[in-house]
This record gives structure tokens, sequence and C-alpha cells, in this order.
């Protein structure tokens, strides 16, 4: 098992995510307005990128540095506060975030492209 620092995309501060079924990828809380998402697959931005093999534990962000290969950041929903808590559906491609707003964002991602 590794440890990864999310702060620089999280805010400082303790923080709760949530796992997608079938592994790959993880929704967490942010002291932000958006929902950052650990993704495995190569890529980056604000889109998730397309499937790739599964990776061992090893191959997770090591704490301190960006993510390694095989995993990139994205983000989704769009509060105007910090967001709180997080979840995923249990068959879908929807991450649902809860905010400081009092505001819930159902956030649909494309699953073609989510990581397997």
């Amino acid at each position: 098992m590794e440890e990864v620092d999310a702060g620089a995309c999280c805010g400082a501060g303790a923080h709760a995510f949530a796992g997608a079924p079938g592994g790959g990828a993880l929704a967490l809380t942010s002291a932000g307005r958006s929902v950052p998402l650990l993704l495995r697959g190569g890529g980056g931005g604000d889109a998730p990128a397309a499937a790739a093999a599964p990776s061992p534990p090893s191959a997770l962000p090591s704490r301190g540095g960006p993510p390694s290969a095989g995993w990139h950041w994205a983000s989704a929903g769009a509060h105007s506060a910090a967001v709180h808590a997080v979840d995923w559906h249990p068959a879908q491609p929807v991450v649902l975030s809860a905010s400081a707003d009092r505001s819930v964002h159902v956030s649909r991602l494309d699953a073609a492209r989510l990581p397997r």
C-alpha cells in the first residue's frame, strides 16, 4: 500500500475519498470547489483518459509528488464552496458530491474513458 499526498489538489487538512466500483478511480473531498479524481490510465486535464490495464498498488502516486505513470488527476463537479462528501453510483459512471454551499452535484463521466 502506498500513501498519496493529495494536498496540492485538495487543500490542507483531512479528506475523505470514495473508490469507484470496479476500482481504477478515486473521488476525494476538497477545500476547493471541484471534486478531484485520481484515475488510472494515461492523459490528464479535466477529462478522464482511456482505459488502461490494471496496475499493481506500487504504481500509485508516491507521497509528495505528482501521480506516477499510469495515474492522473482529473476533476468533476462545480460547487461554490468546499466539497465535504463524495460517492460513486454503484453501477453507473456517476460521481455524487455535496458541498458547504448546501448543493449536491451529480456528475456523469464518460464510461468508455473511465478505467476498468
